[in-house]
């Protein structure tokens, strides 16, 4: 980490400032990121990774790049992973870029990074096949304690087929092939596949955000929709974002605040998980944040009662979201 103790305290960099004079291929290409290789798979040079599921990817709307890491769950602008791998708040992050660029002194915008241009952003289209629940597949999401009813209620099917960009593909019989789907797309979802493999996404939604009550005592924000499920199945109103990394829309955000009296961030309590939940309390300014005790049998809501089983999960729900 670069020291910025130099800096002049009266400096307030912004994002606008900086782009002004440098360019974000330039800041990813210097965090150790193969910028000439969009949507090629790496090892994340941020962590112990022996598996290559990285990658760099452009933004749908705004053409603008972005680290993505299953690990993190989202994918990550500029800053959010100056902030992330450096461990700093965004005004820190700001000032680490320029002084990394030597800022203060540069007076011209460079030429990007990479002689060619950027690779175009195909967007994805998802289409799906429906087919009725086995007892295999109930009996799986059962674990977690959710159930026909609650499953139907936030629009999770069993899928035997799908297509991707007009591509079909079929569901292995046996397979376990769910789809959820939100007001702007599908969520694929494929429990027994490789990591990498699990998830197929066109979705931006707030998942579960359509059942909750025009006012409650209590909010919890957690990391995946079966988390939300797993956490509505003992009487607590639940949501989710596409991943953990990802910001929930500040007017969002104000509209939640009035309608629930506390909100508390129960994501994974793995480092990640650790790390973001902190960085989203202070940034969402939320009530709190809360872990599960840590085993190597499970690090979110849903895995925890599939461990532990039902009353064991409710009590240590109860103590964790309880007021103090």
């Amino acid at each position: 980490m670069f020291s910025t103790r130099h800096l002049n305290a009266s400096t307030r960099w912004t994002k606008e400032a900086i782009l002004e004079k440098i360019t974000e291929e330039e800041i990813f290409q210097t965090l150790g990121l193969p910028v000439e290789h969009i949507g090629k798979r790496f090892c994340s040079p941020f962590r112990k990774d022996s598996n290559p599921d990285c990658r760099l990817i452009l933004t749908r709307e705004t053409r603008k790049l972005r680290f993505y890491d299953p690990a993190l769950g989202s994918s990550l602008d500029w800053i959010g992973l100056v902030q992330y791998s450096q461990e700093l708040d965004f005004q820190g992050a700001l000032n680490w870029v320029a002084e990394t660029f030597f800022l203060q002194k540069r007076q011209f915008i460079p030429t990007p990074v990479a002689n060619k241009p950027l690779m175009p952003f195909l967007p994805t289209t998802i289409q799906v096949r429906y087919c009725p629940f086995s007892s295999k597949d109930l009996t799986w999401w059962a674990q977690f304690n959710i159930s026909q009813d609650l499953l139907v209620a936030n629009r999770v099917s069993a899928i035997s087929d799908y297509w991707v960009n007009g591509r079909h593909h079929y569901c292995p019989k046996g397979l376990l092939a769910f789809c959820y789907k939100e007001h702007d797309g599908y969520k694929l979802y494929f429990p027994q596949e490789e990591k990498r493999w699990k998830w197929r996404s066109t979705t931006r939604a707030l998942a579960c955000y359509e059942l909750l009550p025009q006012t409650g005592s209590l909010l919890v924000i957690t990391s995946s929709k079966k988390d939300a499920m797993c956490l509505q199945s003992f009487g607590y109103y639940a949501i989710a974002p596409q991943g953990e990394g990802v910001d929930i829309p500040a007017n969002l955000l104000w509209e939640l605040k009035q309608r629930f009296q506390r909100i508390i961030i129960f994501y994974d309590n793995d480092y990640p998980g650790l790390q973001l939940a902190h960085q989203k309390k202070h940034l969402w300014q939320v009530d709190d944040y809360v872990f599960l005790p840590f085993t190597e049998d499970a690090k979110d809501p849903a895995a925890y009662c599939a461990a532990y089983g039902a009353d064991a999960a409710k009590e240590q729900f109860i103590t964790l979201l309880s007021p103090c």
